[in-house]
């Protein structure tokens, strides 16, 4: 009996994956940073990007792991980079999937990045409002969207993200707010039709049984209809359902300029990027980052970051690192 119960704890010593957890990751400036799903607390850094790059757009791997995409550190090659972390974010163990050469630099400044089911990777260029594919092992392969599909790309893109095996396109263009194109790149279906409520979709992220939606939307405020930047729940097939934040904070402005939106499944809670002003300082116009309650009530805001260095939040399952 001793022998076995031996065995048994050394099992449970040596077996990391055990003593996992859960954690909100924030890519921000030269780091990736993690706090608690749970009440929001600041666990540390989960990975220093500082010898690699700028963290601008993140994404879950099909193993579970987590792939980032920058803007490399040395600006006079252009080295912009896509890298796959581990469990625990060690550097030392990263997979780089693509970096750019002096010859080869098709991205600027990635905004969005998913991967589909056979490992390949489609990726929004903020800067030449371009969306890019490259193979599972990391090979550019160029435009996502295929010559005489590109309806969607007629103005400004915001974002894309993955919606079942497809990717769907979220831009300014009032006929071309919301497109679905297959993996192959050939446009699907018009997502815009059934939701003139919005304006200007700006990211949306998966929640159980349905999506929420940042955006600039036309939404009832106590009767009256209002024209602000806010959070939408969305059904499983991306129409309006509801607005996610409460009509006082609506009109107090507590929302400013939001960018990203992540619902936490458990708690009900909404953290939110807000690119407006600090509040600390209300002449700084800042990256805020916010917590709202299930119910759309601001609680308060968790961390102020400077301008434009705040770029990606995304929930990370079974997490190794262990914190300091």
């Amino acid at each position: 009996m001793n022998k076995i119960l031996a065995i048994v704890l050394t099992f449970l010593i040596t077996t990391p994956f055990l003593f996992a957890e859960d954690v909100v990751l924030v890519a921000a400036k030269l780091k990736i940073d993690a706090y608690s799903p749970e009440d929001m607390s600041y666990l540390g850094k989960f990975a220093d990007l500082t010898e690699v790059m700028k963290p601008t757009c993140m994404t879950i791997s099909k193993d579970g792991k987590l792939i980032v995409a920058g803007i490399g550190l040395h600006q006079s090659s252009n080295k912009n980079i896509i890298i796959k972390l581990g469990m625990d974010g060690n550097i030392d163990e990263m997979e780089v999937l693509f970096q750019q050469t002096e010859r080869n630099n098709p991205i600027d400044i990635p905004k969005s990045i998913v991967e589909l089911d056979d490992g390949s990777l489609v990726l929004f260029d903020d800067a030449k409002n371009k969306i890019f594919k490259f193979s599972s092992t990391g090979e550019f392969q160029g435009e996502f969207i295929k010559e005489g599909e590109k309806q969607a790309v007629a103005s400004r893109i915001n974002s894309i993200f993955r919606f079942y095996n497809n990717v769907v396109v979220a831009a300014s263009d009032p006929t071309y707010k919301l497109v679905e194109y297959d993996s192959a790149g050939v446009l699907a279906t018009n997502l815009t039709i059934g939701n003139e409520y919005i304006r200007n979709p700006f990211h949306i992220s998966k929640i159980n049984g349905g999506y929420i939606m940042v955006a600039l939307a036309l939404v009832d405020v106590d009767g009256e209809n209002k024209q602000v930047s806010t959070v939408l729940e969305l059904t499983s097939e991306l129409l309006f359902v509801k607005k996610l934040i409460a009509d006082e904070d609506i009109k107090k402005n507590t929302l400013l300029r939001p960018r990203f939106a992540l619902k936490n499944e458990d708690t009900g809670k909404f953290l939110i990027i807000d690119e407006g002003r600090s509040r600390i300082n209300t002449d700084s116009y800042d990256d805020n980052l916010e917590l709202f309650s299930h119910d759309g009530k601001y609680e308060k805001s968790l961390g102020t970051y400077q301008d434009t260095l705040l770029n990606h939040i995304i929930l990370f399952k079974n997490s190794t690192k262990k914190w300091k």
